[in-house]
């Protein structure tokens, strides 16, 4: 369009006339120009993305500008969950006042031997295989199923031997845990169990016994521990149904962060003699961590009075899943 323009005859037209011709050729030109111009100012600009403040050194400690150090400001935000450390029923008699937790579950097996002289001219030696079973309904309770598992019973009279084998009777039951340590009040749970006669023949017992018992556990100073244990059973020989008691104090202590040993008397069954007598021995073991989740332990029984067997011993593993 310009070149038509200019090759008018200007000869024709007045100065006047040649300039306003010249800005009506240039409007045209930077009309489109500043349209894109106007319309890029009008678009909403992109929504800008906040930037964390940079670091400063102050004081040895990092900080944002806030004057917060970093630490306070995250500590909502664990970096790692620690895992909760395993807390087992063996290998002494008193059980734990705690429960294995909401959603876990733990098997606590062993290998044991008892050995038993108490009948003149004869020796009963007895293998078992004691497992239990945990599971967390939730942070307060758990279900339990309990077992001696297989056994194999082997007595020898005046150079005869027999040997009968089988699995054992099954208990099942509950524990909950109802108040933490606090000063000289003490941890507590309570267990309720019902054994059943579902055992194989040689080992089974009679009809449905039902027990119940009370956990009370302090941790002490120097890294000590101390737990009592009373309860009451309900029991039958077969013939007749009686009530026996349990009772059992345990003293612990660490000797490091994984190793922990104890000492301890247990009453396991207090009845009259005309239903066996009373079986009490005296216990000493060591429980080992091999990681926070699995335990290696040992333990020794040896006899308190003469209704209870002579001896025992006991070398288990446990794991919480």
């Amino acid at each position: 369009m310009l070149n038509q323009l200019l090759n008018l005859n200007f000869k024709k037209i007045d100065i006047k006339a040649k300039t306003s011709l010249l800005l009506l050729c240039g409007l045209s030109l930077i009309a489109p120009l500043a349209q894109a111009q106007v319309s890029a100012v009008k678009r909403p600009p992109a929504k800008a993305t906040a930037l964390p403040a940079p670091a400063a050194q102050e004081n040895g400690e990092v900080t944002t500008f806030d004057k917060r150090p970093i630490i306070h400001r995250q500590r909502h935000v664990p970096l790692v969950q620690e895992e909760e450390q395993i807390a087992t029923d063996r290998p002494d008699f008193v059980e734990s006042s705690n429960v294995v937790g909401k959603g876990r579950f733990q098997i606590e097996t062993s290998f044991a031997m008892e050995t038993d002289k108490r009948t003149p001219g004869t020796k009963n030696t007895t293998y078992a295989t004691p497992t239990l079973l945990r599971y967390g309904t939730s942070e307060d309770w758990e279900v339990r199923l309990e077992t001696d598992g297989y056994l194999s019973a082997k007595s020898e009279t005046a150079g005869v031997s027999t040997t009968e084998s089988g699995m054992a009777d099954i208990s099942l039951g509950a524990k909950v845990h109802t108040q933490d340590q606090k000063g000289i009040r003490p941890s507590v749970g309570w267990l309720v169990h019902m054994d059943f006669a579902s055992g194989d023949a040689p080992f089974r017992g009679a009809g449905v016994q039902p027990s119940l018992r009370a956990v009370f556990e302090w941790e002490l100073d120097y890294d000590m521990s101390a737990g009592i244990m009373p309860g009451v059973a309900s029991l039958t020989n077969g013939t007749d149904r009686y009530v026996a008691g349990i009772f059992a104090v345990v003293v612990g202590k660490s000797l490091t962060d994984e190793l922990r040993t104890f000492v301890e008397i247990s009453g396991q069954e207090i009845a009259a003699k005309k239903y066996g007598g009373s079986i009490v021995t005296y216990d000493v073991g060591f429980a080992y961590l091999l990681t926070k989740t699995v335990q290696l332990d040992i333990a020794t029984s040896i006899a308190a009075n003469d209704d209870t067997p002579d001896n025992s011993w006991t070398l288990g593993l446990s794991a919480k899943f």
